[in-house]
């Protein structure tokens, strides 16, 4: 086992811990700035489980992926993003017990607005340095904006967290985007101009965020449905299967 190994194990990114604890800490909920009515939630994760875990991973509060909110303002659309990760400097430091250093990076905003999340086919980079967690001395940085991306670099730790960052891609809309911190909470908040990405309407999005060990992930897609329009869409199930045993009563 090699040292990165092992000091994955302490940060969270092995299989350190031989019992994993079932027991999860609901915390403070959404920073101030995500608690105003203009900021829609689509994804929450915001637990801590027995040692820290925060699932795949461990890590506690520092690898936590906590919320995803949006706003959409004319043709330009923000996307926020709430985690105990610190992406305002887009990296975590982790010290072991002989002293030594290792770090871990923030991963881009996978983005998809085609329906299929299985696939997103674009990236908003915050544009800090990013490396990935086995091949550290492959720089992923990449100037701040939404990308086109044609490949994701996938090489961390836990690879159900993928997709991770950007490999190649190319940029579409320069973009905005701020960060800063809250508690024990940071945020990033990033926004692009819809147009450039050639839509004539907005029929909601897919997005996934996770750091480079994969410790823990968030994703959602967006808008969530309206409890009105689940209500009637549960009428219609409901009528369908009246129509349903109606038919079977005839035959």
């Amino acid at each position: 086992m090699n040292a990165k190994d092992i000091m994955c194990k302490i940060a969270g990114c092995g299989f350190a811990l031989l019992l994993m604890g079932t027991n999860t800490q609901a915390l403070a909920g959404p920073v101030s700035v995500f608690q105003n009515s203009d900021w829609i939630q689509f994804a929450e994760d915001d637990v801590l489980g027995d040692n820290g875990y925060v699932d795949p991973g461990w890590g506690g509060q520092k690898f936590d992926a906590e919320y995803l909110f949006y706003k959409k303002e004319g043709s330009t659309l923000f996307i926020g993003l709430q985690t105990g990760f610190n992406v305002k400097d887009g990296f975590v430091t982790v010290v072991s017990s002989n002293g030594s250093s290792t770090y871990y990076y923030a991963g881009d905003i996978a983005l998809s607005f085609d329906g299929d999340s299985s696939n997103y086919e674009y990236a908003f980079d915050f544009g800090l340095t990013t490396h990935p967690y086995y091949n550290s001395s492959t720089d992923l940085t990449d100037d701040q904006g939404l990308y086109a991306v044609s490949t994701w670099n996938n090489d961390i730790y836990y690879d159900v967290s993928s997709p991770f960052a950007m490999d190649e891609g190319t940029l579409i809309d320069a973009g905005q985007t701020r960060a800063d911190l809250e508690g024990d909470s940071y945020y990033r908040i990033v926004s692009f101009d819809l147009a450039s990405l050639g839509l004539t309407s907005f029929d909601g999005f897919s997005a996934h965020w996770t750091m480079s060990c994969g410790n823990d992930v968030i994703e959602g897609t967006a808008p969530v449905p309206e409890p009105a329009t689940m209500l009637l869409f549960g009428t219609g199930l409901a009528g369908l299967a009246s129509v349903s045993r109606r038919k079977m009563k005839r035959s």
